[in-house]
């Protein structure tokens, strides 16, 4: 993209919308994952069936959203520095 003239902040963007995106789905399953083993557990080990919150969607999703773009600061950062002649050429 750099060589067809995108610049640094076009490249970042494209790469934290991907995260963004990558972090919305994962936080949904992980939500979802836990609110399953939270009905299996509290019927298995208790005895009553227990129920999801959904309270706490938002919170998954600010977690997930945290650690995906604080994961992704470093490489986001050399993927910025790379110029595009010295990638293209294999060096």
């Amino acid at each position: 993209m750099k060589a067809l003239g995108a610049g640094r902040g076009r490249i970042v963007g494209l790469f934290v919308a991907e995260q963004v995106f990558l972090a919305v789905c994962g936080g949904v399953a992980g939500y979802l994952a836990g609110v399953g083993l939270g009905y299996l557990v509290g019927k298995i080990v208790f005895g009553v069936p227990a129920t999801g919150r959904l309270v706490l969607l938002p919170v998954v999703m600010a977690l997930a959203l945290v650690v995906t773009l604080v994961g992704s600061m470093w490489p986001l950062g050399r993927v910025a520095r790379l110029e595009a002649a010295p990638v293209l050429r294999g060096e």
